[in-house]
């Protein structure tokens, strides 16, 4: 199980960070656990004042200047999310009354990355970014793919050194500068500050957007997510469990899990938090637990698997352990008789929603975490 500690030191050492991993399996919520435990480390004592004293001999050796803050900023990436909403384009504001009509100028404005970036003198910023791979990466980044790395950014000091690169930013002209806050700004002329650092999250199994390219991927740090027999058991909450549903709802899982890294790939596994988590089934009585376990199998596990296996409906059928003769899955299995197979026509599956009763599931999914595998192939 990865830790928020362990994600912050990742960042604090390579900067860019990549969480990757199959749906479920609590991306998102690591990422904002991270957010928190950055904002906590890096607060400096909040917004307030802190004292100064300076060893030189100068008329004031005691004052005041402001705390360090940090500065965080969460984005999601998708097939509209554009260069001009996280680095820097033009938006329209009023420009005043002319011939009687409302006029309308464009301005630059900074977008979320380069907003970001203008605090970072106050205190380090942390961009989130939320299916990294749902948009254009490339182009949205633009020429920032390259002040995301450590060695072209300015140093620790604030100096640039012999390996920063400074870019020049579209949409101003010479000498113009983007306010971003009071007494914060932005030249056309832009280095990157060092302690900008960014944490993104990409689903390893959505195959209908295009992944990113080598030039992103590289300048981030990766860490592999996947649901581990603790991460069941502690999304189930079977230690402290008040019934046995918990920990069967684990077995089951993971069985599941280890017929679709078989056929699909590990890629395509379930995360632990498809089992309900807030409340867990073992803080429930008996009779609730089975009921939400029932309620997730028939409307989120068996919907995964007839569309991950659409094409080859057999080995959904092997997975779940079922036929056409015996089967209290929940699967509906339709078959086409012999003339009609001897036309081309084959099987296929639906999710038999309520066609088989909850205890008819329930004592399914007892059978099927009892069964043991097949023996490992040579």
């Amino acid at each position: 199980m990865i830790t928020p500690e362990q994600v912050l030191t990742m960042l604090e050492e390579h900067t860019n960070v990549l969480l990757y991993g199959p749906p479920g399996t609590g991306k998102s919520y690591l990422m904002k656990q991270v957010e928190n435990l950055f904002k906590g480390k890096y607060e400096g004592g909040g917004a307030g004042n802190k004292l100064v004293i300076d060893t030189s001999k100068e008329r004031q050796a005691i004052g005041e200047a402001p705390a360090a803050v940090s500065h965080s900023r969460w984005v999601t990436f998708h097939q509209g999310y554009s260069y001009e909403d996280f680095v820097i384009g033009l938006r329209p504001v009023p420009g005043g009354e002319k011939g009687g009509g409302s006029v309308l100028s464009l301005e630059a404005k900074a977008g979320a990355l380069l907003e970001l970036a203008a605090h970072a003198g106050q205190g380090p910023g942390l961009m989130l970014i939320d299916e990294i791979n749902r948009g254009n990466a490339s182009r949205i980044f633009g020429e920032f793919i390259t002040l995301m790395e450590a060695d072209k950014r300015l140093g620790n000091d604030g100096a640039p050194s012999e390996t920063t690169v400074t870019v020049t930013l579209p949409y101003l002209s010479n000498g113009q500068k983007i306010a971003v806050a009071e007494g914060v700004a932005i030249a056309r002329e832009f280095q990157m500050p060092r302690h900008v650092y960014t944490l993104a999250s990409m689903n390893s199994v959505d195959k209908s957007v295009a992944p990113i390219d080598a030039a992103i991927r590289r300048r981030f740090y990766l860490c592999q997510l996947r649901p581990t027999d603790r991460d069941w058991e502690t999304v189930a909450g079977v230690a402290s469990a008040k019934n046995p549903v918990a920990a069967l709802a684990v077995e089951v899982m993971k069985k599941i899990n280890r017929g679709i890294g078989l056929y699909l790939g590990p890629d395509y596994m379930l995360g632990q938090y498809y089992l309900p988590s807030s409340p867990k089934l073992g803080e429930l009585d008996e009779q609730e637990a089975k009921s939400r376990l029932i309620s997730m199998w028939r409307h989120k596990v068996l919907p995964q698997l007839i569309e991950f296996f659409h094409a080859r409906p057999n080995i959904c059928m092997a997975i779940l352990e079922v036929n056409a003769r015996a089967n209290d899955s929940g699967l509906e299995i339709v078959s086409p008789t012999s003339g009609e197979a001897d036309e081309g026509a084959s099987i296929y599956v639906l999710n038999g929603e309520a066609e088989k009763s909850d205890n008819a599931i329930y004592g399914y999914l007892e059978t099927f975490a009892e069964g043991a595998p097949d023996a490992v192939v040579p």
